[in-house]
């Protein structure tokens, strides 16, 4: 409901107020839509339901990856004007990270591991970059690519032992760990894999 009605709001209102705020909304609640869809998915119990659910899903994904480019898109002419707030800047990282998690729940995982070296090139020094070395990990371990995969874990493991992000960092809401909590994570993962 809330995606219905915040895409209509963005039909009447394509340059209004608040136009960030409503397209981040909107992406959001599409995603959301997404992973009630796949829970319905799993619980179907015919192959031509499953079929159709999927469908659904990755129908929903595409509208909100459309939305976060859309953002990204004309956040980034803002910001090349200098024309973006406080809030405007966050959604704009948001956006850049949830392009290519959108890519990976659409099982389109070349173009994921593109969008998140572009996201840790943007934002360096973000935690996010922690997920998005995990997320390539977890692209290249789908399409066979095991070397690159650990590789990808190893990224993560220098990116926190040499403290390229910074302590304030790990209070960001973005993550629930911290980074001693983060080192145990991948010592875990990379024993997994």
């Amino acid at each position: 409901e809330a995606g219905r009605l915040l895409g209509r709001h963005l039909e009447r209102n394509p340059n209004g107020p608040r136009l960030e705020e409503s397209r981040y909304c909107l992406a959001k609640s599409l995603q959301r839509e997404a992973e009630w869809l796949g829970l319905q998915h799993a619980a179907a119990e015919t192959d031509n339901a499953r079929s159709q659910l999927q469908a659904q899903h990755d129908a929903t994904l595409e509208k909100a990856l459309r939305q976060f480019e859309l953002l990204r898109d004309h956040l980034i002419v803002l910001l090349n004007k200098d024309q973006v707030d406080q809030l405007q800047s966050k959604l704009l990282e948001n956006s850049v990270f949830e392009i290519p998690h959108t890519l990976f729940d659409l099982r389109r995982y070349d173009e994921a591991i593109k969008e998140y070296n572009a996201a840790i090139n943007r934002y360096p020094q973000d935690v996010q970059t922690l997920v998005a070395y995990l997320q390539m990990g977890q692209c290249h371990q789908r399409l066979g690519r095991k070397v690159e995969a650990r590789n990808m874990l190893q990224q993560a493991r220098l990116l926190l032992s040499h403290k390229q992000i910074p302590d304030e960092s790990f209070l960001d809401p973005a993550t629930n760990l911290s980074r001693v909590e983060w080192e145990a994570w991948l010592d875990r993962a990379r024993q997994v894999q």
